[in-house]
């Protein structure tokens, strides 16, 4: 559990769990929506993936991340006050909506 916690102890990170509460998601999809380098997201959900947080599908050269649903059944309660907590962050409402936008223009399989 330490883990964890020390995991979700990152406003970042905190806010790729919020996005992807919302379904799978690519690196490209956090780093338009987020407005962050590729780098950086990739570090971050390492970081969530090695905690047992997030788990990975890959299709062709594209790995899709998600809230691992093992993680989501046995800690219901903590995403439940997590995704509480951050409806009242200031990212929380752009952030989604720019999710919403990214996801109908979406084009990154396209580019490669």
């Amino acid at each position: 559990m330490h883990e964890v916690l020390k995991a979700l102890a990152d406003p970042l990170r905190l806010r790729i769990i919020n996005l992807l509460q919302k379904g799978e998601l690519c690196v490209c999809d956090l780093e338009s929506v987020l407005e962050a380098t590729q780098s950086n997201v990739s570090r971050h959900l390492s970081k969530l993936r090695s905690a047992g947080v997030v788990s990975t599908r890959k299709k062709a050269q594209w790995i899709y991340y998600q809230v691992k649903p093992e993680f989501a059944v046995e800690n219901s309660q903590l995403l439940a006050h997590v995704y509480t907590k951050l409806q009242n962050s200031p990212e929380h409402y752009s952030d989604l909506d720019r999710l919403e936008l990214h996801l109908k223009e979406k084009h990154c399989e396209e580019k490669r």
